[in-house]
C-alpha cells in the first residue's frame, strides 16, 4: 500500500487568528479517525499543511479545506505517493510562529517573508522535514494551541 502527500497553501479568512484553536481541535480528531497525519504551519497570516494518509481520506479531507469559508485561496503545491510516512506521529503537528521557526522558514524561502505561495514543491517538502527533524521534543507538536 502507498501513501498519498498532499501539501497546499491558503490564507486565513474571516475571522481572526485565534480560529486556529478551533480549526486544529477539529482537524486533530478528523485526521485520527481517517488516518491522516501530517503537520500544519500558521504564521497569522498563512497556511502551510502537509497532509498523508490513504488516496481517498487524503483527497476528502483537502476537499474540506477547499470549501472551507475560513481559508481563502488554497493552491495545491504537490501531491505524490510514498512509500512510508514522514509524520508517523502526529494526527496534525502544530508549528506556531516563532523566531527559531522562522529562522528555518528563511532557509527554504526566496525572500526574507514567509510566503508559501512563493514555495515549490522541494522546498515545502525541504522545510516540513527540517521543522520535523529539528524540533522533535517540543511541547507545540501535539498540543492544543494555547492562546493569550
Amino acid at each position: 500500500m502507498f501513501i498519498t502527500r498532499l501539501i497546499y497553501c491558503s490564507e486565513l479568512s474571516g475571522v481572526d487568528k485565534d480560529a486556529i484553536t478551533n480549526i486544529l481541535q477539529v482537524s486533530r480528531q478528523k485526521n485520527a479517525k481517517a488516518g491522516i497525519t501530517g503537520m500544519l504551519l500558521f504564521n497569522g497570516v498563512y497556511f502551510l499543511q502537509c497532509l498523508e494518509g490513504s488516496r481517498d481520506a487524503v483527497n476528502e479531507t483537502y476537499h474540506r479545506i477547499v470549501h472551507d469559508n475560513r481559508h481563502s485561496r488554497p493552491v495545491l503545491l504537490t501531491c505524490e505517493e510514498l512509500s512510508q510516512r514522514d509524520f508517523t506521529d502526529w494526527d496534525m503537528a502544530y508549528v506556531p510562529w516563532t523566531a527559531e521557526i522562522r529562522s528555518i522558514v528563511r532557509c527554504f524561502s526566496v525572500d526574507d517573508e514567509f510566503d508559501p505561495y512563493k514555495l515549490g514543491a522541494q522546498s515545502a517538502i525541504g522545510l516540513f522535514r527540517a521543522l520535523r527533524d529539528r524540533l522533535p521534543d517540543n511541547e507545540f507538536w501535539s498540543k492544543p494551541l494555547q492562546t493569550a
